[in-house]
């Protein structure tokens, strides 16, 4: 019986884990809705998604390097919604243009890698 429960407790604690690194795997798509917009002109390695709001909504988790324009399909950017790259852990770069008036929390929480912002003005 110790045994049977040793066992059960250790596949448990792998599938947690397994869990948990599959999570971190993957950027937090959660803002993103089937009528936003993919965009990966300046993008290296992925994409962003935008919707005609004025708003960077996510990202794919492969995205290292995002230069965000100040319109994409003639309507302004404005607005980088909460969580947009959070998680994209190999995002190491990013320009936001001066027509972005503001940035929601946890935009770039999980993005270990990120070294550089640069903000036009």
């Amino acid at each position: 019986m110790k045994q049977y429960l040793r066992t059960a407790l250790i596949l448990v604690s792998v599938l947690v884990s397994m869990f948990l690194m599959a999570e971190a795997a993957f950027a937090d798509m959660s803002n993103v809705s089937d009528t936003d917009i993919e965009w990966t002109e300046g993008v290296t390695g992925g994409a962003i998604y935008f919707n005609l709001r004025g708003d960077i909504t996510g990202c794919t988790a492969d995205v290292t390097k995002v230069d965000i324009p100040d319109r994409i399909y003639g309507c302004n950017v404005v607005r980088i919604h909460y969580s947009a790259f959070s998680n994209c852990a190999l995002l190491s770069e990013v320009r936001i243009p001066e027509s972005v008036s503001e940035i929601e929390t946890t935009t770039f929480r999980g993005c270990q890698n990120l070294t550089t912002i640069e903000v036009d003005n």
